[in-house]
């Protein structure tokens, strides 16, 4: 751990170096730059232009050589000068307004540099100041340290040392982005050629609105009667789909109908064949009250020939019983064929105590 510590520190001396270099370096390009700003302005001064337009030629020696007797006359030395004069301030107008452009262009881009650099240099002095909050805080762990290790204050140092990396690189990538510096010529071919595709443009737009004036109204109205055509044409079409789609409802409805009357059709043999199995059981109700009847007549018979003849009336009682248990499973196939379950429950009900009598009675004939 102490190789790492010497190692990030070693990183943030080199780091301090290069912050210091290029402060330095930028504090001189500041420094430049006023000084060229200063010649500049005292170089194309309007009043010092003003002052050499007048003080020139005033001031420079007169050839006398140059000139014939008839030139050296006042008045054709007056007109001379006054022409020589309105040439000199022509020309010098021209030239002084030629200087005052480029100087304020110049001063611009001058002005956009500096702000970059100026915000550039506010953007490396925080990174500093935060690298050097960073450092205090190391001296601080380093003093910790000292006092006792721990696992917890190992690993805040390790995080603390990749935060420091972390911002050295970031401050060499600010480092070489200072190093670069914009070509102002070709910011100027650019300009250019901006200038250029917006006069095409222009030009274009023009051609445009010349050939829409040439546009005749008589392909306007063309177009329009032809796009009510096709509109009308679009309403036909569809209207064809909707009658196609309401015989298509129509068929289903139909089917839908037909599928109803065969319910009704077949609720109605329901209900007769419902009717005709409540006839058949209120027969065989009827039937069963008959063999109640005789079952009831035939256990009075046995009764009386008991007490009469008890020995002699036996083989009758047996016979008379396996009668009824015949026509019990008569009844039980009948009731079967029904689908009544309520009422099947209760004669196969009344057929069990039917036959639980009919075991007693065989269970008393065997012991007498």
């Amino acid at each position: 751990m102490s190789r790492i510590i010497k190692q990030s520190l070693c990183q943030i001396q080199q780091s301090r170096q290069q912050t210091q270099i290029i402060l330095n370096s930028s504090q001189f390009l500041v420094n430049h730059h006023k000084i060229l700003s200063i010649k500049n302005s005292y170089f194309v001064n309007p009043f010092q232009v003003k002052h050499l337009i007048f003080v020139l030629p005033i001031n420079s020696k007169f050839n006398y050589s140059k000139y014939n007797k008839k030139d050296l006359n006042v008045s054709n030395y007056m007109k001379k000068k006054k022409n020589y004069f309105k040439k000199k301030k022509n020309n010098q107008s021209q030239e002084f307004n030629n200087q005052n452009y480029k100087f304020m262009n110049s001063q611009k881009k001058k002005k956009h540099q500096i702000n970059h650099l100026v915000d550039m240099l506010l953007i490396i002095l925080f990174i500093y100041i935060q690298i050097y909050n960073l450092q205090q805080q190391i001296f601080q762990l380093e003093s910790n340290k000292q006092r006792g290790n721990s696992t917890q204050f190992i690993k805040e140092l390790e995080n603390k040392i990749i935060m420091l990396q972390k911002l050295n690189e970031n401050l060499n990538q600010d480092n070489q982005k200072l190093q670069k510096i914009i070509n102002v010529e070709q910011l100027r071919q650019e300009r250019d050629l901006q200038c250029k595709n917006l006069q095409d443009l222009e030009i274009q737009y023009e051609n445009f609105l010349k050939q829409f004036e040439q546009f005749d109204c008589k392909k306007l109205e063309e177009l329009e009667q032809m796009n009510q055509e096709n509109k009308i044409e679009n309403l036909v079409i569809d209207l064809e789909d909707k009658i196609t789609g309401l015989i298509i409802e129509n068929e289903k409805l139909i089917q839908q109908i037909q599928e109803e009357m065969k319910l009704d059709q077949n609720v109605e043999q329901m209900q007769l064949e419902l009717q005709q199995q409540q006839i058949a059981y209120q027969k065989l109700k009827h039937e069963e009250v008959q063999y109640r009847f005789k079952y009831d007549t035939a256990i009075y018979d046995e009764k009386v020939s008991k007490r009469e003849k008890p020995n002699e009336n036996k083989e009758k009682v047996i016979e008379n019983i396996k009668n009824l248990e015949e026509e019990n499973i008569k009844l039980r196939e009948l009731l079967k064929e029904i689908d009544c379950d309520e009422e099947i429950k209760d004669l196969e009900d009344r057929i069990r105590v039917i036959a639980q009598d009919n075991r007693k009675l065989e269970i008393q004939l065997l012991q007498k």
